[in-house]
C-alpha cells in the first residue's frame, strides 16, 4: 500500500520473509517480518526481535478457533512487545451501526486475551496506512526480557565460504539490537548452535555490504571457549573410605545392636560446606485391561489409544494412593527397595547433596554462588569497551564453522550469549500446566522446551515446588499449582520465559508454561515409595500387621523404620512366623479400617537427555542473496 501523497522511500526486499527501509517523514527505520502463524518455530523466533506485534483480527467472527486459542495462549505465555490491533475490512462496512457492532465484537475479544483496552486500526486505504506507521513509530514500545539481557541481531542478508562439505564461514548482515555485542563473546544462531566469532565489520551503508572495514576481531586470550561440558578422568571416580577410628559414632539407645543402628539416621544439624566447589559442577480402567495395548478405542464418537488410558488409569491410581506400590512376593523387599532409605523427618533429616552422585554429574559445571554470579554477569554484560559494537550499527558479523545444512528459507536471529551460557548444568524451572492440556504428562516424558532463545527436547524429572532443602518427586505433571522442572541443559540465566510442548505423530501440543528458576545441581529430589499393610489383630495400643512383607527376614531388616497411620505413630516390635506378620506398637489405639504404611526415599537425578533442535536439512544452492527489488508502501 502507498500513504496519500507521501513516499517514504526505498525499501530493499532481501527475501520473501522481510522487508526492510527508512522513512524520512518519520525519521525511523521500519523492518516487516511476515510470518505464517502455522509455523510455530519462525513465528516466535521473529516475536522475540520485534518492537511491535500487529495481530489481524477477524471483522465477522466473535470467538476464535482451537487452533488459533491455543496458538493466542502460548504467545501470551510467552510474553509479547507492545502490541497494535489491525482489522481489515472494518472501513468497508457502509453503516455506521454495523461499524460499531463490528468494533464493539472485536474489543470484546481483544479484552479477553488480555490485551487491554487497544484501539482499533483499521486498513483499508493508504491513508490508514500512513496512520499506522505514524502510530508504530511513536508509539511506547515495551522490549522483553531477552531483549533486555542480551544483544540480538535479525538476519538481513548472508553469504557462506564453505569450508569444507559439512561447515561453513557465515557472514551475517543486519543491525545490533539490544546491548552491546562484543566480539569475544559467543554467539546463538538459532537453529544451529552455539558459535565463535572471526571478527565484526561496521557498515555505513546497508547497500554498499562490500565495503565494510573489519574494526573488531577477537583477542584469543579473552574470547570465549566453546566448551559445553567437562571431559571426566575416570581415575578420579575412585573413592577412598576412611578407617573406622575416623568414622564418627553415633550415641545410641541402650540395647540397640550394630543391625538396627545402620537404620538410625541422624536428622541433626550436620551442615554442607558451601564454598566446596566441584567439577560437575477413574477411566476406561476394565476396558483397558482387556484391550490390546496401543489398540484404538472407540467410545461414544472418541477415539483414544490405549497408551493414553493407561496414563490416565496410572494417574488416577496415584491420585487415590500417593506413592503406593505392592511389596513384590517373589522378590525380597530388602533387595527390591535396597537403593532406598528412611528418614526420621523428611523436613530437617540432613542428606548430603554430594552423596552416591551419577556419572553425568561429571560432565557438568556447578557454581559456588549461583547468586553472585548471575549479578556479576549482568554487570558486566552492561559494560561497553572497545571490542564491542553498539546499539544500532549495522554490521557484518563473520561466524566461524557452521553446519551448512542448517541454512534455508526460515528466518535467521544471532543472540549474544552471556558468559558461562554454553555450558551444561542443572537447570530448574518453575512451570504450571496448562487448562487445555488434559492428558497426563508422566515423569521423565521427552518434551519439547523453548527456553528463552534455545529451543530442545529433554526429559525432566518433576518435583514439588516447596521450602526447604529437600524436595519431593511428582510422577505426573500436577494438574494445578506450580511445580519445579528439572532437566540437564545448557545454562540459561533468569528472567527466561520457558514453554514446554508434547509431541506425536500429527502435532504439538501446549502442555506447561513458566520460567526459569535457577541452576542448581545440588537440588535434592527424593522418590517416595510408600509400603502398606493392614491391621489383622488389635489390642490396645498393639496390633498385627500383615501383607507389607512376606518373609521373616524383610520384617528385620526394616525394623527400626518408623510405622504411620492416620495420626497414629508406630514401630516394628517383632516378627510373628515366618510369612509376614509382624506385631507393632502404636501410640495410639488403631482402628480395623486404618491402614499401616511405611515411607523410603531414593534420590532421583535428571538424565542426560538433552537434544538441541535444529532447522531440517534445506539444500542450500545459492550461498549468496544480494538482490534488492526496490517498492513502495
Amino acid at each position: 500500500m502507498r500513504p496519500a501523497g507521501h513516499r517514504t522511500g526505498p525499501f530493499k526486499q532481501v527475501n520473501k520473509k522481510h522487508k526492510t527501509g527508512n522513512s524520512s517523514r518519520f525519521k525511523c527505520r521500519f523492518m516487516f517480518a511476515v510470518v505464517d502463524y502455522n509455523n510455530f518455530n519462525d513465528l516466535l523466533c521473529c516475536i522475540k526481535v520485534s518492537d511491535v506485534v500487529a495481530f489481524l483480527w477477524p471483522l465477522n467472527e466473535i470467538e476464535l478457533n482451537e487452533k488459533e486459542e491455543q496458538f493466542m495462549s502460548a504467545l501470551l505465555s510467552h510474553g509479547l512487545p507492545s502490541v497494535i490491533n489491525f482489522v481489515p475490512g472494518l472501513g468497508t462496512l457502509k453503516t455506521p451501526k454495523d461499524k460499531e457492532v463490528a468494533r464493539k465484537n472485536i474489543q470484546n475479544l481483544i479484552f479477553k486475551w488480555s490485551f487491554g483496552e487497544e484501539h482499533i486500526i483499521p486498513c483499508d486505504s493508504d491513508n490508514d496506512g500512513l496512520s499506522a506507521l505514524r502510530l508504530i513509530s511513536n508509539m511506547k514500545k515495551k522490549p522483553m526480557n531477552i531483549q533486555l539481557q542480551r544483544s540480538y541481531l535479525f538476519v538481513e542478508n548472508y553469504r557462506c565460504s564453505p569450508v569444507d562439505k559439512e561447515l561453513c564461514d557465515l557472514d551475517v548482515f543486519g543491525y545490533i539490537r539490544g546491548r552491546a555485542l562484543n566480539v569475544n563473546d559467543l554467539v546463538h544462531l538459532q537453529g544451529c548452535g552455539d558459535f565463535q566469532l572471526k571478527h565484526i565489520a561496521v557498515c555505513e551503508d546497508p547497500i554498499l555490504i562490500d565495503e565494510c572495514q573489519i574494526i573488531l576481531k577477537p583477542d584469543p586470550l579473552k574470547q570465549q571457549s566453546l566448551q559445553s561440558e567437562i571431559e571426566p578422568d575416570p581415575m578420579n571416580a575412585e573413592q577412598t573410605w576412611p578407617d573406622e577410628n575416623d568414622l564418627p559414632r553415633d550415641i545410641l539407645p541402650e540395647g540397640t545392636s550394630e543391625y538396627q543402628a545402620a537404620w538410625i539416621f541422624d536428622g541433626g544439624d550436620e551442615s554442607e560446606n558451601k564454598n566446596r566447589v566441584f567439577n560437575f559442577l477413574l477411566l476406561l480402567i476394565f476396558l483397558a485391561s482387556t484391550a490390546k495395548e496401543s489398540e484404538p478405542l472407540d467410545l461414544m464418537g472418541t477415539t483414544l489409544d490405549m497408551d493414553d488410558v493407561e496414563k490416565y488409569r496410572r494417574e488416577r491410581e496415584n491420585a487415590q494412593f500417593p506413592d503406593e506400590i505392592d511389596t513384590p512376593i517373589d522378590k525380597p523387599a530388602r533387595i527390591r527397595f535396597q537403593k532406598y532409605r528412611a528418614l526420621k523427618s523428611f523436613r530437617t533429616s540432613f542428606w548430603d547433596p554430594m552423596e552416591n552422585l551419577p556419572h553425568s554429574y561429571s560432565r557438568i559445571f556447578k557454581f559456588s554462588d549461583y547468586k553472585h554470579s548471575k549479578k556479576v554477569v549482568m554487570k558486566s554484560s552492561n559494560e561497553n569497551n572497545e571490542s564491542s559494537v553498539s546499539h544500532g550499527s549495522y554490521v557484518m558479523i563473520s561466524i566461524a564453522k557452521v553446519p551448512t545444512q542448517s541454512l534455508g528459507e526460515s528466518p535467521l536471529v544471532i543472540y549474544g550469549l552471556l558468559p558461562h551460557e554454553q555450558k551444561m548444568s542443572v537447570v530448574n524451572m518453575v512451570l504450571r500446566k496448562h487448562s487445555s492440556c488434559t492428558v497426563p504428562i508422566l515423569n521423565k516424558q521427552k518434551l519439547l522446551f523453548y527456553v528463552g532463545y534455545r529451543i530442545y527436547k529433554a526429559q525432566p524429572v518433576f518435583s514439588q515446588h516447596t521450602n526447604g532443602d529437600k524436595f519431593k518427586m511428582e510422577r505426573f505433571m500436577p494438574s494445578k499449582g506450580s511445580f519445579i522442572t528439572t532437566l540437564i541443559a545448557p545454562i540459561t540465566f533468569p528472567p527466561s520465559t520457558v514453554l514446554v510442548f508434547a509431541e506425536d505423530d500429527k502435532d504439538r501440543h501446549l502442555v506447561a508454561t513458566g520460567s526459569v528458576l535457577d541452576v542448581n545441581p545440588d537440588r535434592i529430589i527424593l522418590k517416595r515409595v510408600v509400603l502398606s499393610g493392614h491391621p489383622f489383630k488389635i489390642s490396645q495400643r498393639t496390633a498385627v500387621v500383615r501383607y507389607m512383607f512376606f518373609n521373616r527376614e524383610d520384617i528385620e531388616w526394616f525394623k527400626p523404620v518408623e510405622l504411620y497411620s492416620r495420626g497414629r505413630r508406630g514401630t516394628i516390635k517383632e516378627a510373628i512366623g515366618t510369612h509376614g506378620y509382624m506385631k507393632c506398637v502404636f501410640d495410639h489405639k488403631l482402628s480395623s479400617m486404618d491402614t499401616v504404611m511405611m515411607n523410603l526415599y531414593k534420590r532421583v537425578f535428571p538424565k542426560w537427555t538433552y537434544q538441541p533442535f535444529l532447522r531440517p536439512y534445506r539444500r542450500v544452492d545459492s550461498i549468496i542473496n544480494s538482490e534488492y527489488n526496490q517498492m513502495e508502501i
